[in-house]
């Protein structure tokens, strides 16, 4: 395969892979913007998503806590919400859809679009006006991995 330059190329690739190895690739993603949220229980959930060999009731209990602390901080993200709230409930939606047990190869994309999310709230908080940098490092993070697998041409 080829360097990922594009959504395409992206997405074609995220559509194929394996549910340990979309996990493992999804966990990057999350990994990313994880400080943009500061629940423990999302840290513990990312550390069973980045385990080689999970059992179901790991998972279940990790997409538990994730899926717990998104619909809390989706509570606080009323009318009056701000951009960091925002960016910090999308962290953990995106941490909920990675450890979710019926993972689904297309889940990743959906993984990797809520960090894009998180990320463009928390520019957003910040006042940038910046072009969201975060797809680039997806690309890169998607490049090191199949480099990582020697699966690059």
């Amino acid at each position: 395969m080829s360097l990922v330059e594009n959504d395409h190329m992206f997405r074609e690739f995220l559509d194929h892979q394996d549910v340990r190895e979309a996990r493992e690739l999804g966990a990057a993603f999350v990994r990313n913007v994880q400080d943009l949220n500061d629940d423990a229980r999302l840290d513990m959930a990312l550390e069973t998503a980045s385990k080689l060999v999970v059992s179901d009731e790991e998972l279940q209990a990790a997409y538990k806590a994730a899926h717990a602390a998104a619909m809390e901080s989706f509570t606080r993200c009323g009318a009056y919400c701000d951009w960091a709230d925002q960016a910090s409930h999308f962290v953990a939606r995106a941490t909920a859809a990675l450890v979710n047990p019926n993972l689904e190869n297309n889940r990743i994309w959906q993984v990797a679009n809520t960090c894009r999310m998180a990320r463009n709230c928390a520019m957003l908080a910040d006042g940038e006006d910046a072009i969201n940098p975060e797809v680039a490092v997806q690309y890169r993070l998607l490049n090191e991995f199949l480099e990582s697998k020697e699966l690059l041409s």
